[in-house]
């Protein structure tokens, strides 16, 4: 919850907090989810050293998540607005440059498995479908991974102007 002085939230009954004044440090990722969604989570670092995780889905059960992306833009929205309007200096952050390079890397381990696929099936190596067919679904990781390098390098934002797509919109 949003509240005037800060950010409430309930963690195993018990109720928490975290003051807009305390909070140094915004960080926004976005992320290849169950089911091809995409998931956002915001963490925001304290003066202190601690760390709060707001996620747009919330785990509820194994293998059992409520997906909240259509309120999470708006809060985040709503609360970046408030933090910058608290008078203090706040980093605002977005993505990952480690995440970035993991992408970049599977992306062309996919396109080089791929080749070399095509290159055996075409040499006539190993001959059959049943050997292909499985590795070839390997393909199928190419546009997850082109989609998440698409998001670029990490970066400073605007709290006035995040950037919707690590809001979910």
């Amino acid at each position: 919850e949003l509240e005037d002085e800060g950010l409430s939230w309930l963690e195993n009954g018990t109720r928490k907090t975290r003051r807009y004044a305390d909070i140094a440090k915004v960080h926004l990722i976005a992320y290849p989810g169950e089911g091809g969604t995409r998931q956002m989570q915001c963490t925001l670092h304290d003066r202190a050293g601690g760390k709060v995780k707001i996620r747009s889905h919330h785990y509820v059960s194994l293998a059992n998540f409520e997906d909240r992306t259509a309120s999470y833009g708006a809060f985040m929205r709503t609360l970046m607005t408030r933090l910058a309007t608290s008078g203090r200096d706040v980093k605002y952050l977005q993505g990952s440059n480690i995440m970035h390079m993991v992408w970049l890397v599977l992306f062309g381990l996919s396109i080089i498995l791929l080749a070399g696929l095509l290159f055996a099936l075409i040499g006539g190596a190993g001959g059959t479908w049943d050997f292909f067919v499985p590795r070839a679904g390997l393909a199928l990781f190419l546009p997850v991974s082109w989609s998440m390098i698409g998001q670029g390098w990490a970066g400073t934002f605007d709290p006035n102007n995040p950037p919707a797509e690590f809001l979910g919109e």
